[in-house]
């Protein structure tokens, strides 16, 4: 799993952007291959400026953010069966940091995942909310629902696992064959609907956390920003993903 995870990371475009470079870099003070070096640069300069104007995340992330829509109200209100649980998938989590609150332990997209689905409970008076234990952060999912008002006697925490497969293949026990929301990034949905298909799992997708910029033109578009990089190894990772997953068989 450990080296899944680092060759995934290896493969995005910041950690490809910056190896170009150092490659680069190399060739020109330490050896003779100086158009060899000034390839290398170039070309990380050219990833560095995609990345920082945002050009590549977009057409990378519309397509995953696109498959399915967030839930309104009346759409939730209609859906029969009641679904009986709003399975909340897990996200990045501080392990180490057991000096802050709840809520401060949890990544963004983390937090952005909890609260769409203490959302959706809202509007499901019946339903349990089922978050992912993952690498321990089921804990801050569970005390951070309280402090958003969910009763504790709702909450049911899902076993640990390491990734979305070993989310998917934990969910069975817990809603059996009937429906249920599942509440992740946009990006990622894609993805997690297709391990959960793959288990039998009748799963409606609840998408939030919508990262992909539809907005126009503005004036801060003319500066880069490390926030395109950041999206365009979102978008990778989910691609990679999804890849990998049906190369496994998975979905």
């Amino acid at each position: 799993m450990a080296i899944k995870k680092l060759i995934s990371a290896c493969l995005l475009p910041f950690p490809i952007a910056v190896a170009l470079l150092v490659a680069g870099l190399v060739l020109l003070w330490f050896t003779k291959r100086q158009r060899g070096g000034r390839r290398l640069v170039t070309l990380s300069a050219l990833l560095f400026l995609a990345g920082g104007y945002d050009l590549a995340s977009a057409p990378m992330l519309r397509p995953l953010e696109g498959s399915f829509q967030a839930l309104t109200p009346e759409a939730v209100q209609a859906l029969s069966p009641a679904p009986v649980a709003v399975v909340v998938l897990g996200s990045g989590f501080r392990p180490d940091a057991k000096a802050l609150p709840p809520n401060d332990r949890l990544s963004a997209n983390g937090l952005a995942r909890l609260i769409e689905g203490v959302r959706l409970v809202n509007l499901l008076p019946q339903a349990r909310l089922i978050v992912s234990d993952g690498i321990g952060q089921g804990q801050a999912l569970a005390e951070t629902a309280a402090i958003l008002g969910v009763p504790a006697a709702r909450v049911q925490l899902e076993k640990p696992s390491l990734d979305t497969s070993d989310e998917a293949a934990l969910l069975p026990p817990l809603v059996g064959g009937a429906p249920f929301l599942l509440v992740t990034s946009a990006g990622h949905m894609r993805r997690a609907m297709g391990l959960c298909r793959k288990q039998g799992l009748n799963a409606i997708p609840a998408p939030t956390d919508f990262v992909a910029s539809g907005s126009g033109w503005s004036a801060t578009d003319l500066v880069p920003r490390i926030f395109g990089f950041a999206r365009a190894d979102y978008a990778l990772h989910e691609w990679i993903g999804i890849v990998w997953s049906r190369l496994r068989g998975q979905i």
